[in-house]
């Protein structure tokens, strides 16, 4: 079942994973997401974020 998350949520989870050292089981458990769906996240933020910094990962 695909389930959309609100753009808030979504920064909200991934600010807790990067910036407050939560772990993808803790997250993934009280907010009921599959892990994929929470690295998939994840690899995207990195993404854009490379692209606004013009870094990129080899």
């Amino acid at each position: 079942m695909n389930q959309k998350y609100e753009p808030e949520l979504r920064e909200k989870i991934i600010r807790l994973y990067l910036e407050e050292g939560r772990t993808l089981n803790s997250l993934t458990e009280e907010y009921h997401l599959g892990k994929g769906t929470l690295r998939y996240w994840l690899k995207h933020t990195r993404e854009e974020c490379d692209e606004h910094t013009g870094q990129s990962h080899v």
